[in-house]
């Protein structure tokens, strides 16, 4: 639910951008105008357009951030801890002061902001109820006509329309009965009251939102410079109907959101109708709509996804920018590469990779005292002779004694099996996540050496594991998986798709079997059944073990599909 609610506030957010791009050039350009069924158009237009611009998903030249560099493996470790307290460095995202943060934001925006937005909801679905049935009350009489159906009332009220009906009462009827029902006849044709249900809906979205209150008075304004020219056009003498516009101006209030004769500022409405018609011309500036909506996609391109962002799934094999050929790229600043044909190798792969880190990293006293947790990304590169060099933090875990710690760790790594392209050996880039977090104690030193030289208990046969002694492992490893899903990605390309992400948590079974496949991905209309299809068909890994047992483990393999 909260995830639900936070959606919505991200999504009302991004289109009040969206709609002050696309309504202040409107100020300048348009309002004013007598062109009223342009600027009628254009309002709508910056509406329904605010709207939509947020779902839509523009693909963008990819941009490198620290930590989506390819390849990219997260270990999960499990340390030695005091007897006082177990400490962890692990895969999963540490409970930071962003989580606090993102909280705080949480109750002190997300919450109000739906609340009012539901209060104003609410508030116009009784008006609209209200209009509805006041139609028909008090009428003294109907008239119907193939355009509208008029309600005469007995009692003074101030004549309005809404949808296909007219208001108005007996007296003005006899009175002024042709010149207001030929007003309100131009809301109708021109379906005014649909244009105030949809703007409506986006107040309630958009209360917050200055621009959105002075982009409705705006529309109501054109709304009756329309209807008042459309009744110019019919008839002959501007002054008189000048004239009851002025008396009719100081009448009974009328309804927000109904089409009001009297609606409106007086001194506006004269002055549109004396003003000397706009240059034709003028209307083109309506398509400053179309570069307003580019700017405004381009706000929302998808590499800002990838520019910050912590993934908030644990991941032991991250694979990205995956092509269909698998082919990837060349080189990069002073040929170092982010992706090559055979990637570097730890001594030991990734079960020695991991227990080089349980056997080396050590959590600051310091930071363990204070409770200091959070995660860093460390980048290196492996040298074409598997030595380490160019160790550097490139997301900070917030404590200066974190970091250094698991830079000493990666400077201090015996050298790699060095990666090669095109059979010889090349620089590799890494980027290697680490992250700090304290656990209560739950047992003694002793115990817990004893325990993890034990096989699961028979109890703990259902147990899904995320850290075990040795993780499972693809055949052929890191190399092959990337083949495999190069092969099966050129599916996609029937799809329509260039680009997506999908991020995948899966349990490889006691037998190797993949299980319990769970997708998240932005695109997942096109994406989840994809991803989790090739991913149960994949061939059987080599499984996790845990005391000398296969045991049941969770890893995350965030893919990137690239389509060229």
């Amino acid at each position: 639910m909260e995830a639900t609610l936070t959606t919505i506030a991200a999504y009302a957010l991004k289109m009040a951008i969206a709609l002050s791009l696309l309504y202040i050039p409107y100020i300048f350009l348009l309002k004013g105008e007598t062109h009223f069924r342009t600027a009628r158009y254009t309002l709508l237009g910056a509406l329904l357009l605010s709207m939509v611009v947020p779902f839509i998903e523009v693909p963008a030249l990819y941009i490198d951030v620290p930590y989506s560099i390819y390849p990219q493996i997260e270990t999960a470790i499990t340390m030695d801890a005091p007897a006082a307290e177990a400490a962890t460095i692990e895969n999963a995202p540490a409970a930071t002061q962003g989580i606090s943060l993102q909280a705080l934001l949480y109750y002190a925006l997300v919450i109000p902001y739906i609340i009012v937005a539901i209060a104003i909801t609410l508030f116009r679905m009784v008006q609209i109820a209200k209009i509805k049935s006041n139609i028909g009350k008090g009428t003294l009489w109907i008239e119907e006509n193939d355009k509208y159906t008029i309600h005469c009332h007995a009692l003074p009220t101030a004549p309005y329309s809404w949808m296909s009906h007219i208001v108005i009462s007996q007296e003005d009827y006899e009175r002024y009965g042709t010149d207001i029902i030929l007003h309100e006849e131009g809301h109708i044709v021109n379906h005014h009251s649909w244009d105030m249900v949809l703007l409506t809906i986006v107040e309630a979205i958009q209360w917050f939102n200055p621009f959105v209150h002075m982009l409705a008075n705006d529309l109501k304004d054109t709304h009756e410079y329309e209807a008042d020219a459309y009744v110019l056009q019919r008839r002959e003498d501007t002054k008189a109907y000048q004239m009851l516009i002025v008396k009719k101006a100081v009448d009974h209030a009328s309804y927000t959101l109904a089409n009001s004769f009297n609606h409106s500022n007086l001194k506006k409405r004269i002055t549109m109708m004396l003003k000397k018609k706009s240059n034709p011309w003028r209307s083109a500036t309506a398509l400053y709509l179309l570069p307003a909506t580019a700017i405004a996609l381009s706000l929302f391109a998808s590499p800002q996804e990838a520019t910050g962002t912590e993934s908030t799934q644990p991941e032991t094999v991250a694979i990205d920018k995956i092509s269909k050929n698998v082919e990837i790229n060349d080189t990069i600043e002073g040929q170092i590469y982010q992706v090559v044909e055979k990637q570097p190798e730890f001594p030991g792969g990734m079960t020695g990779l991991m227990k080089y880190l349980r056997d080396n990293m050590r959590y600051p006293d310091e930071a363990r005292k204070q409770n200091k947790q959070g995660r860093c990304f460390v980048r290196f590169v492996v040298e074409t002779d598997g030595s380490i060099s160019d160790v550097t933090i490139q997301v900070s875990a917030g404590d200066e004694s974190l970091d250094k710690e698991a830079m000493r760790v990666v400077s201090t790594m015996p050298k790699w099996k060095p990666g090669t392209q095109r059979g010889e050996a090349v620089r590799v880039q890494f980027t290697l996540p680490v992250s700090y977090r304290l656990d209560p104690p739950t047992q003694t030193n002793s115990d817990a050496s004893d325990k993890t030289a034990q096989a699961p208990d028979s109890e703990d046969k259902e147990k899904i594991y995320s850290v075990v002694e040795n993780m499972p492992e693809y055949p052929g490893g890191i190399e092959a998986v990337m083949k495999y899903l190069g092969k099966e990605n050129k599916d996609l390309a029937t799809t329509g798709i260039k680009e997506s992400r999908a991020i995948v948590t899966m349990v490889i079974e006691p037998d190797g079997s993949v299980n319990l496949v769970s997708v998240n991905a932005k695109n997942k209309k096109n994406i989840d059944k994809d991803a989790i299809r090739k991913l149960y068909s994949m061939p059987k890994w080599k499984p996790g073990t845990q005391g000398g047992k296969a045991v049941r483990t969770k890893i995350t393999l965030p893919i990137d599909f690239s389509i060229e």
